[in-house]
């Protein structure tokens, strides 16, 4: 039977539908998967970056992320596509096309689709306090990441004052739109390392970023919060 749908939506509003699906295909360790020949193994080698995006996913606010269970629903929803329907191939393009050419698409998401469901990710949320691989700590703290990536260097006090004015400067009026999930990505961080080992471990040694020389990363975190959240508070905030 044919999907009525599938006659009137475009590539677009398919992406927007299944989107969790297919971004998350395009986190999975591909390289994991390279040296398997049996599809047999092919679920053992991806269950590691699932697992990481699992976890992230339902760590993070439900009415702004999708959750694992959201995206294993959709997955179930793309298998129920006949061959040929439109959504494949832009559901599926983040699948390396030897890969894909090797198992078969409907293979991969099948093994995707039974990991989401089985749950056994849910064992591993309360487990440890470091997120084991880039993709998560980056998917945790975009906007500390990139802030330090685009604007930050190893820099002093003095110099690092400067360009959190000059961003905000660069946000003004529409800090609303940035700031607070800028201030809130600080105080996650603070309280899921609560230790400077912890810290040193998230943003030395698995995503290396820009720190300020002579501070821990607990002071610079709390430090931007401040400051993103003095602005806010001075030129944002509703008269009493």
């Amino acid at each position: 039977m044919k999907d009525p749908e599938a006659v009137h939506k475009t590539s677009v509003e398919w992406w927007q539908q299944h989107r969790g699906a297919a971004l998350m295909l395009g986190e999975l360790d591909w390289q994991a998967v390279a040296g398997v020949e049996r599809g047999d193994d092919l679920s053992i080698a991806l269950s590691r970056s699932l697992m990481h995006y699992c976890r992230r996913q339902q760590l993070m606010p439900a009415l702004t992320a999708r959750q694992p269970e959201e995206t294993g629903e959709s997955l179930r929803r793309i298998l129920s596509f006949e061959e040929g329907h439109p959504a494949l191939p832009v559901l599926t393009s983040r699948i390396p096309a030897d890969i894909s050419g090797r198992f078969g698409v409907r293979v991969i998401l099948e093994a995707c689709c039974e990991y989401i469901e089985a749950g056994d990710w849910r064992a591993f949320n309360l487990s440890a306090n470091i997120p084991e691989s880039e993709v998560e700590i980056r998917g945790n703290f975009p906007n500390l990441i990139g802030f330090s990536e685009a604007f930050l260097e190893e820099s002093d006090g003095e110099d690092v004052a400067s360009i959190i004015s000059n961003y905000i400067d660069e946000c003004h009026p529409n800090c609303s739109w940035v700031l607070p999930q800028f201030v809130g990505e600080a105080y996650r961080a603070l309280a899921a390392y609560p230790s400077e080992r912890l810290m040193v471990e998230a943003f030395d040694h698995k995503v290396p970023i820009a720190s300020v020389t002579g501070t821990t990363w607990a002071e610079w975190f709390t430090w931007i919060a401040r400051e993103f959240t003095r602005h806010m508070s001075e030129h944002h905030s509703v008269p009493a």
